[in-house]
């Protein structure tokens, strides 16, 4: 693991870290070719080194910790999983503990991410 992000997740309380580590196990169980590097001062994942346009992204706060989709719009959230928010592109899933993590939910999202990322690097191209 990167030490960027192992420090990461050193620096967060044992509960946060424990959830974090769930987060980056089904994120690197369901898609192996995505890489994991602290960027923005986060655990971050992006195909290829592309970090640009990253995937995902593992963020802590004192109530929760959340997996935000770079181009979470773009994605079916069948599960309803998503935690709504102010951004027209980004969308986050939460969990307090590691019992609100639903990994079947968070993996079918990562698997739709991965495929949607040429769409949305169509969509990011200035005109």
């Amino acid at each position: 693991m990167d030490k960027g992000v192992q420090d990461w997740l050193d620096a967060l309380e044992t509960g946060q870290a424990e959830i974090a580590r769930r987060f980056i196990g089904i994120v690197a169980a369901t898609a192996p070719e995505l890489d994991l590097a602290l960027k923005w001062r986060t655990p971050s994942f992006a195909l290829e080194g592309d970090y640009h346009h990253w995937i995902c992204q593992i963020g802590a706060t004192k109530r929760a910790v959340g997996l935000t989709f770079h181009f979470g719009s773009l994605l079916d959230d069948r599960s309803g999983v998503f935690v709504a928010g102010s951004s027209p592109y980004l969308r986050k899933v939460e969990a307090a503990s590691e019992n609100d993590l639903d990994a079947k939910s968070v993996a079918d999202l990562v698997s739709q991410a991965v495929l949607t990322l040429d769409r949305f690097k169509a969509s990011r191209r200035p005109r």
